[in-house]
C-alpha cells in the first residue's frame, strides 16, 4: 500500500520543523544561533557512515537509523538527559548542569519509561499520514535505537552521545572547568563500543592535549563536516531570505525525503547508495563557495529592479553552456572533495569518490532519484519561503521542477504542492 501524495507532503513538511528547532542544551548555554536537530541529525549520519564502516556493521539500518532517530521530537521537543530533573530556579538549574546527575536505578527507570512513553506518542504522531508499512519501518528503527535491542540502535546511541559532545567542544572550547566535565562523563558512562572509546580518546589527546592519536583522519573529518551547519545555501541568500536554512539542514530534509520516497518507488533502488549520495551532495562546500545559475548575471545588475528581474525566472542556457559549466564546476568539487575525505582510510575515499561520479553522472536509477529529491527538497522548501514572504518568487523554482522531475512518485507529490500552496 503506497503513501498517498497529500500524506507524503504533510509528513515532509512536520519533519521540515527540524531545521528550526534549536537544540536545548545549547539554548541554556546561551549560544547565539544554536545548531537545530536536523543539523545534529544530519552529522550523526556522518559517524555512522565513517565509524560505523571501522565497526563492520549493517549500514542499511545504521544509516537511516541516525538520520531519523529524533524526528519524535518533532512534537515532544529535545529532551536532554537531564530531562525531569532541573529546578525550576534558574541559579540552581545552572549548578544541577555543572556536573552529571547520578540517579538511582530505580530513578532511572522511572524516568525513562516516562521519557519513552511522552516520545513514542510523538513519534505515532508524525508517522500517522504515512502508510503502514513506512510507518512500521521507521517504527522499528526507533524502537532498534532506543531500546539498543541490534548492535545498530545500540552503536546509534552512543554516536548520538558522542556527537553532541564534540559539538560542545566546537562551541565551548576544551576547557578544564567547563559544563563538558559532566558531559564528558555521563558520555563515558555509556560508551561501551571499542571503536568509539577510540575515538573518545582521540578528541581527548587531539583537541585537549594536542597529541597525535589513532583516530585523529576521522576526528578531522567528522569536524569538517560540522561546518556545513553554518553554511547557508547561497540560493537564498541572494534572494536575502530571513534565517536562510544551512546545508546541514537541506542536506538532512534531502536524505530523508529521498529515502522515504524509495520506498514509494516502482522499482527496487539500492537506498544505502541513495542516502550516501544526498550525504555528499554538498559536502565540498565546507570548504568551495556555493554557486548559483544567477551569479554571473546578478553582478551585472545595477539596480533592485533589475535583481529581481533576474532572480524572477529560471536560468536558460544551451546544452553546451550546461555541459561546460557542469563540467567546470564538478572538477572543481572532486577535487574539493578529495582534499577534505583525505584524511579518511582508502577504502572510504574510494566508496565517497564512486558516489560522488554516481551522483555527477546521473545515468543510474539511484543518481537520478537522489537528483530528483534534491530538486523536490528545494521546491518544497522555496514554497514554504514565498508563504512566509509573498514578495518572495517562486515561478523560477517551479521552473526547474517542472523540467527536471520526470518520476511518477516526485511528479504526484509536485503537484501536491500546488495543490497546497496554491495561494503562493
Amino acid at each position: 500500500m503506497k503513501t498517498e501524495a497529500n500524506d507524503l507532503l504533510s509528513f515532509f513538511l512536520s519533519s521540515s520543523l527540524l531545521k528550526s528547532i534549536p537544540r536545548t542544551g545549547w539554548v541554556w548555554e546561551g549560544i547565539e544561533n544554536p545548531e537545530t536537530i536536523a543539523e545534529h541529525c544530519f552529522r550523526v549520519t556522518f559517524f555512522a557512515w565513517v565509524l560505523g564502516a571501522k565497526a563492520n556493521l549493517q549500514q542499511s539500518r545504521l544509516l537511516p537509523m541516525a538520520l531519523t532517530h529524533e524526528l519524535c521530537e518533532i512534537h515532544a521537543g529535545d529532551m536532554t538527559p537531564y530531562f525531569d530533573i532541573l529546578p525550576e530556579d534558574e541559579e540552581e538549574k545552572q549548578k544541577v548542569l555543572q556536573r552529571w546527575v547520578r540517579l538511582s536505578q530505580k530513578k532511572k527507570e522511572i524516568l525513562s519509561r516516562k521519557k519513552f512513553d511522552l516520545e513514542k506518542k510523538a513519534l505515532d504522531r508524525v508517522l500517522d499520514p504515512l502508510s503502514p508499512l513506512l510507518q512500521e519501518r521507521l517504527l522499528s528503527l526507533w524502537m532498534e535505537y532506543e531500546k539498543g535491542s541490534s548492535l545498530e540502535g545500540k552503536f546509534v546511541k552512543q554516536i548520538d552521545r558522542v556527537e553532541a559532545l564534540l559539538q560542545g567542544i566546537e562551541y565551548l572550547g576544551p576547557k578544564p572547568d567547563s559544563i563538558l566535565v559532566g558531559w564528558w562523563e555521563g558520555t563515558e558512562e555509556i560508551v561501551d563500543h571499542p571503536i568509539l572509546r577510540a575515538f573518545l580518546k582521540t578528541i581527548e589527546h587531539r583537541l585537549y592535549e594536542n597529541k597525535a592519536s589513532d583516530m585523529d583522519g576521522e576526528l578531522a573529518f567528522l569536524m569538517e563536516v560540522g561546518k556545513l551547519k553554518r553554511r547557508p545555501r547561497r540560493g537564498w541568500v541572494i534572494r536575502d531570505v530571513q534565517n536562510p536554512e544551512t546545508m546541514a539542514n537541506h542536506t538532512f530534509s534531502h536524505a530523508l525525503m529521498a529515502w522515504i520516497l524509495s520506498w514509494e518507488a516502482e522499482i527496487v533502488l539500492n537506498r544505502d547508495r541513495i542516502l550516501k549520495m544526498c550525504l555528499l551532495r554538498l559536502l565540498c562546500h565546507s570548504r568551495l563557495e556555493e554557486e548559483s545559475p544567477f551569479d554571473n548575471l546578478l553582478r551585472k545588475a545595477k539596480t533592485q529592479e533589475e535583481r529581481r528581474h533576474i532572480l524572477g525566472k529560471w536560468i536558460r542556457s544551451s546544452s553546451r553552456e550546461k555541459r561546460v559549466r557542469n563540467e567546470k564546476r564538478y572538477l572543481e568539487e572532486e577535487k574539493t572533495l578529495r582534499q577534505i575525505i583525505a584524511p579518511l582510510d582508502s577504502l572510504l575515499q574510494e566508496e565517497m569518490l564512486s558516489c560522488k561520479k554516481e551522483y555527477g553522472e546521473n545515468k543510474t536509477s539511484e543518481a537520478r532519484f537522489t537528483n530528483q529529491a534534491y530538486v523536490l527538497e528545494i521546491l518544497l522548501r522555496a514554497f514554504q519561503y514565498a508563504e512566509e514572504d509573498t514578495n518572495f518568487d517562486i515561478k523560477p523554482w517551479w521552473e526547474w521542477a517542472s523540467e527536471s522531475i520526470d518520476n511518477s512518485v516526485f511528479a504526484k507529490l509536485m503537484n501536491a504542492m500546488d495543490k497546497r500552496f496554491a495561494k503562493t
